[in-house]
């Protein structure tokens, strides 16, 4: 990624040097600074890529994606917006839209607002939903989105049909089980947590993967599903698994096994971190207890 990074850098600052006056050019430029952290710079780039031409659709995309960073979101579904004008069939502005909504939404303490802004994301995911169909193309992100947003308003029903819909277009993919583990999870449906955050965690057998996406297990192509490494991204698939686990032991089941194996991969690689030491004390603690009964 980061040799992918340099490169970019190095042709935009080639085009550049080529026609300092390029706008597409300063608004590539512009966002590589964001990835970079570099936000003054980036705002001056992409306001010279504005004052030379705003007729291209990435000049306003790559300035929503800089007032974004900037946690201007309103300014940055203008921006998105504008470029939707210009492209109207892009889908990935309709879901930038609707994840700055969605944001506004998550900081607002006011609930009629909270709820405008939640039934705008939705709206703008919806419409890249419909663009997708009538095009013909199977794209999982707009639904895992609408789940996302459906789980912060609390309705984890449609959140998750909206993340099984997705595992349907990307059965084999770990990451799609560990959400649907934790919308799950969230929803207190703790028995269909567990086989969707193993799939995630340590990967699961064709049957286990069949039960989570409810198949047809004659019909439909048995999948093994392949874990995932304990890092920052899946992290909260992990301490959640080894919680949902330490929770719903009981003699018969031995889940503390399983759930002591998952808490000590996190307690060593995030100990330090208090807020995660917090999450995963409790299951130890349960664990700890059956131990030495």
């Amino acid at each position: 990624a980061v040799y992918n990074m340099t490169q970019a850098e190095q042709a935009a600052i080639r085009a550049l040097q080529l026609d300092s006056q390029n706008a597409l050019a300063l608004a590539f430029y512009a966002e590589i600074l964001v990835d970079q952290q570099k936000w003054l710079q980036a705002e001056q780039n992409i306001e010279l890529a504005l004052a030379r031409d705003d007729t291209l659709m990435d000049v306003h995309r790559v300035n929503g994606v800089v007032k974004e960073s900037l946690g201007d979101y309103e300014g940055a579904i203008n921006e998105y917006l504008k470029a939707a004008v210009i492209a109207p069939n892009f889908t990935p502005l309709y879901i930038q839209i609707g994840t700055n909504y969605r944001t506004l939404g998550l900081r607002s303490t006011n609930k009629p607002r909270q709820d405008e802004m939640y039934n705008k994301a939705l709206e703008y995911y919806a419409k890249a939903v419909a663009i997708n169909k009538q095009i013909g193309v199977k794209d999982p992100l707009p639904y895992l989105s609408i789940s996302k947003t459906y789980s912060q308003m609390g309705e984890f029903f449609a959140a998750a049909l909206n993340v099984r819909t997705a595992l349907d277009m990307l059965p084999a993919d770990p990451d799609i089980y560990g959400q649907l583990g934790v919308v799950y999870f969230k929803a207190r449906n703790y028995e269909s947590a567990i086989p969707a955050l193993k799939c995630a965690v340590y990967g699961c057998d064709a049957a286990t993967s069949c039960e989570v996406r409810r198949c047809n297990a004659e019909m439909d192509t048995p999948i093994v599903i392949n874990g995932q490494p304990l890092n920052n991204r899946t992290l909260i698939y992990y301490y959640t698994y080894g919680s949902v686990l330490a929770g719903m032991h009981r003699p018969s089941n031995n889940y503390c096994e399983e759930a002591t194996k998952v808490l000590a991969e996190v307690r060593a690689a995030y100990g330090n971190d208090v807020e995660i030491s917090a999450i995963i004390s409790p299951s130890e603690q349960i664990c700890a207890a059956v131990e030495n009964t």
